[in-house]
């Protein structure tokens, strides 16, 4: 591939230092692997302001969708562009050290006056991304684009960025207080070492929050002890009563239809992708027949004041016992056996993140805000919520609400009762 202005093809080492005065970067190939270095060595001192930044050149047809987010004719949520503020790099040492897994290629590019590092995954969603040094200011922009960018425009798109910094006098706000080495900063990578690549985050919610049918237990989204739930009933079905499914019960009632043959859920084709030869490869395991599970939920408002943003946002996740008594999170994939190549399943995407596919008490139908209800003081409603979840996967599968609230916070339900 020929890049812009400047390039590297990489076979052991290599590396090009930018004519600026604040950032040196050194890209370094590990040899036999698919692993690169990206050495940052920071000049200079000073405080670094958040920026503003303006896309002055998008692929015909893209429009923000969010502050930063792109999609073709600006549909929320879709993929496209990620354009971001590495305000991180304001707390640097001198000298910052970055390995990167799953490396398909990697360029140095000079990029008008931003010195770039292209990193290329072949196989991922967002197949490539460019991170911008600016070392007149200090400055630097995280670019992410989706499989649908060509490289071509997403050189052009990083050509055409322009930005401003934001002041006290113009807005709000304060230096960065930021450590990269806490959250892996950029590169997808870790500023601490290597990044470990399909790790598997594990998480253990104590064996006393995990509660039974009718057993109440508070909402958890800043309400206090003003909002309980309570689970009443779970039934899992073979069919879907498909006349209540609406626009107004359903979070996407495209995909919904798309996942129904009749009144049966169509089975799901389990996958798994890995990473072989330099890219992600999927590969297809077995078919899977996906239960209907029915979820009865009371809310209750004992409060004094009435509420119109109750966020009644389950997800089913599965879970096991852990020799402590806990509950630890489960991600492995059934007849499955992980490896060093491995990078994760395919979910059945009837709604994403195994949130209820049908609710049947929104106050904010067709908006992003869907799983949201009213309730008024004193008051008591009955919501239903319906899952689609593997057969084979059931056994072990719970209820987790106040999911996105600290572990102490969260509550289970199992949904197959014993």
């Amino acid at each position: 591939m020929a890049a812009a202005a400047l390039a590297l093809t990489l076979t052991a080492t290599a590396g090009v230092y930018a004519a600026v005065n604040m950032f040196r970067v050194d890209v370094t190939e590990t040899e036999g692997t698919d692993q690169v270095k990206v050495r940052v060595e920071k000049d200079g001192e000073g405080q670094i302001l958040p920026i503003k930044i303006t896309a002055n050149y998008l692929p015909e047809g893209y429009q923000e969708w969010e502050e930063g987010k792109y999609s073709l004719h600006g549909v929320f949520g879709g993929t496209g562009l990620s354009i971001t503020d590495g305000g991180w790099c304001a707390d640097w040492n001198e000298t910052v050290e970055y390995i990167l897994n799953d490396v398909s290629d990697v360029e140095t590019i000079q990029v008008g006056d931003a010195q770039g590092v292209l990193i290329h995954r072949e196989g991922y969603d967002y197949p490539y991304r460019m991170d911008l040094y600016y070392g007149d200011s200090g400055h630097v922009i995280i670019v992410d684009a989706s499989q649908e960018i060509s490289r071509e425009e997403l050189l052009k798109v990083c050509e055409n960025l322009t930005y401003t910094e934001l002041t006290d006098s113009s807005e709000t706000v304060t230096a960065y207080q930021y450590d990269a080495g806490e959250d892996g900063g950029s590169f997808l990578g870790s500023a601490d070492g290597e990044e470990e690549a399909g790790e598997t985050y594990v998480e253990a919610i104590p064996a006393g929050q995990v509660k039974k049918l009718n057993e109440s237990f508070a909402d958890g989204y800043g309400f206090g002890d003003s909002v309980h739930l309570k689970v009443t009933d779970i039934r899992v079905t073979d069919t879907v009563d498909v006349d209540k499914l609406t626009e107004e019960t359903t979070g996407d009632y495209a995909s919904v239809m798309e996942h129904l043959d009749g009144t049966t859920l169509k089975p799901y084709q389990r996958t798994v992708s890995e990473w072989k030869d330099k890219k992600l490869v999927e590969r297809v395991l077995d078919t899977v027949n996906v239960k209907n599970v029915e979820v009865t939920v009371e809310v209750t408002n004992s409060g004094d004041e009435n509420l119109d943003d109750v966020n009644l946002q389950p997800q089913w996740t599965r879970y096991t016992a852990g020799q402590d008594g806990s509950f630890v999170l489960d991600e492995s994939i059934p007849g499955y056996e992980e490896t060093g190549e491995s990078r994760g399943g395919s979910r059945y995407d009837i709604q994403v993140d195994n949130f209820a596919y049908y609710f049947d008490s929104s106050a904010y139908v067709r908006g992003t805000h869907f799983y949201n209800m009213t309730l008024d003081a004193g008051e008591t409603r009955t919501a239903h919520l319906w899952f689609a979840i593997p057969e084979d996967e059931l056994e072990n599968s719970y209820l987790q609400f106040n999911e996105g609230s600290d572990l102490e916070n969260r509550v289970l339900v199992k949904i197959i009762q014993e």
